[in-house]
């Protein structure tokens, strides 16, 4: 058990610095970009460039809730409030990426067009689906939480 603890431990240490790398090359690539090349409307790039950084600034925030009920895990007390409390911030913070990669979707239709590249649109649908699963996920995972502590509140009464 301590070493899947562990092991998870550092894939969310490497997903931390993975999500930093390509927010950096990402961010530099975008301007470097619309600064080389005359585009007919740079907004919609920069909202691009906008949406990359905030959606690593959150998954960044889903990264340490992760983490944190990790800790929990490992200080054996993964059913606790805390728990409940990481996963309903894990839902939240998964619901406004997906709602910002849906807000977006029309200008990366824009961007697609004038880049004459269509996954660009699905890409962006794609991410605001898994956001939505996720936030799913998390709500069942919640949802489950709170019965076990409301079944372990009501086993403690009993003698």
């Amino acid at each position: 058990m301590k070493y899947e603890n562990l092991f998870l431990k550092l894939t969310i240490i490497l997903m931390t610095l993975v999500t930093l790398f390509i927010f950096m090359v990402c961010g530099s690539a975008l301007a470097k970009n619309m600064l080389g090349e005359r585009t007919p409307d740079p907004l919609p790039y920069i909202g691009l460039e906008v949406l990359v950084g905030i959606t690593a600034i959150l998954f960044l925030g889903v990264l340490r809730e992760g983490y944190k009920l990790l800790k929990l895990i490992d200080k054996r007390r993964a059913f606790s409030r805390e728990s409940v409390t990481s996963l309903m911030v894990i839902k939240r913070i998964a619901f406004v990426i997906g709602l910002l990669y849906v807000l977006f979707l029309p200008a990366l239709y824009f961007v697609a067009q004038y880049e004459d590249a269509p996954g660009i649109i699905l890409m962006g649908a794609f991410a605001a689906g898994a956001a939505f699963v996720v936030m799913v996920f998390a709500a069942v995972l919640r949802r489950l939480l709170e019965q076990a502590l409301e079944i372990k509140a009501e086993n403690e009464l009993t003698i």
